[in-house]
């Protein structure tokens, strides 16, 4: 497959759509961006001409029920490993997010982001200040029950379905077996591999889903020409 943007420059395109006009993410419906590329456990944003020294996470949205929805995106997943290394990428990634959480770091980040953070566009005033209240309303204990992870891709193997489905189907310890020892350089196995099974007993109850990015809906708009896939 050929992509026509790199990931970050897709998610700057995303992020600058996704400002003015939130997503609807099956099966959370219309959802309100609250950061994006949210290191750990600094809870800083990684920017290249900054900061980008720790694992960092895609995007956060806060649902209309007050869930919050974790994305990892990814340009396109051509094959198993591939799937396998995003789902170990955004478990653990929530993983930090939960363990990590107060309301106070969130409300943070979020105005970082909405001033532009990443060298993306600040939101505009009016739209933020709902979302701004909704987190300020938020408990300060880690919201272990409402978090959800979500990989995004342009393009996914044609195995995504059954792959899902196995992997959600898996415990921690299950879930190890089927990495079995990391390969060299398989950073986001790795990094699964060295958390507990604690940990991830503290996300496992909701399973990840899996959103397809529409290259005409939503990439083509900030783009001179669509993605070709």
């Amino acid at each position: 497959e050929s992509y026509l943007m790199n990931e970050w420059d897709l998610q700057t395109a995303l992020t600058e759509r996704w400002l003015g006009q939130p997503p609807e993410i099956p099966p959370f419906g219309r959802v309100d961006l609250v950061a994006w590329e949210l290191m750990f456990p600094s809870w800083d944003i990684n920017y290249k001409a900054t900061r980008w020294n720790e694992p960092s996470l895609d995007f956060v949205f806060l649902s209309g029920g007050g869930s919050f929805v974790l994305v990892e995106l990814k340009n396109g997943i051509a094959n198993r490993s591939a799937f396998l290394s995003a789902y170990c990428q955004v478990s653990h990634r929530a993983v930090q997010f939960a363990r990590t959480f107060s309301s106070q770091k969130l409300q943070k980040a979020y105005e970082c982001c909405m001033s532009g953070a990443s060298n993306r566009s600040a939101a505009d005033p009016a739209l933020r200040q709902g979302v701004s209240d909704r987190i300020r309303r938020i408990s300060g204990a880690p919201p272990v029950r409402d978090i959800y992870r979500v990989i995004a891709a342009v393009g996914f193997p044609r195995a995504r379905g059954s792959l899902l489905d196995q992997l959600n189907g898996c415990d921690y310890p299950e879930l190890c077996a089927v990495i079995g020892t990391p390969p060299k350089g398989a950073k986001e196995l790795m990094r699964f591999c060295a958390m507990t099974a604690a940990d991830y007993d503290g996300i496992r109850a909701n399973p990840v889903s899996l959103y397809h990015i529409d290259a005409d809906a939503d990439v083509a708009a900030a783009a001179d020409r669509p993605v070709a896939l």
